[in-house]
């Protein structure tokens, strides 16, 4: 047998969702810390809230090779992964309504999760070779739309 063709096994899979986990726990730590409201400028709020697409897009590109390797394919690890960044999005946004000086906000899930659709989507166009559709760039703008309001 091929050392390239064979299986990972139990153990590398396993081992394959170090990253993913890691990652999350990066993402909860960092959503989850006591901050102190009223003297940033508004574009700092802006920038944080913009790191939510960027956080839950990396997560979710993260959490592919798990999938696959756990024996799905693209067609249902994919949409798994962006479910699971959406779930994790929305249980941030839970967890930061009881820590002092954030809030819970739909616009935060609504930018971490279209943030986790277009980096699944910018891997796969990537990955094919295609060029993005005019659909695809007004997600790209609403991420930033909704980053913008939640800023405000």
């Amino acid at each position: 047998m091929d050392m390239g063709t064979r299986p990972l096994g139990w153990k590398g899979t396993l081992l394959s969702w170090i990253p993913a986990l890691a990652w999350g726990l990066y993402i909860y730590d960092l959503l989850s810390y006591p901050v102190a409201r009223g003297s940033e400028p508004w574009t700092w709020g802006w920038a944080c809230n913009m790191g939510h697409a960027f956080l839950f897009g990396v997560w979710a590109l993260l959490l592919l090779p798990p999938l696959v390797l756990a024996g799905l394919s693209w067609d249902r690890a994919a949409p798994l992964a962006w479910f699971l960044s959406s779930l994790w999005a929305g249980a941030e946004e839970i967890i930061q309504i009881g820590v002092p000086g954030r809030t819970g906000s739909v616009l935060d899930f609504f930018t971490g999760s279209l943030g986790a659709l277009l980096a699944l989507r910018a891997l796969w166009l990537f990955l094919v070779g295609e060029l993005p559709s005019r659909l695809e760039w007004a997600l790209v703008l609403l991420v930033f739309l909704s980053g913008t309001l939640a800023s405000l």
